[in-house]
């Protein structure tokens, strides 16, 4: 649904897929999207040794 784009993926999972079709398909404007979808990103990051 989000060609393979984790960023979105995350946001859709925390905030619901239709947000983020509403959005333009980009990371919703909600401020717990907003923190929770870079700091899942630094976390899996750092997990995979990136």
């Amino acid at each position: 649904m989000f060609d393979a784009d984790l960023a979105l993926a995350l946001a859709a999972y925390n905030a619901g897929p239709a947000a983020v079709l509403r959005n333009g398909r980009a990371v919703p404007p909600y401020g717990e999207t907003q923190r929770y979808v870079p700091r899942v990103l630094e976390l899996y990051r750092r997990e995979a040794g990136h």
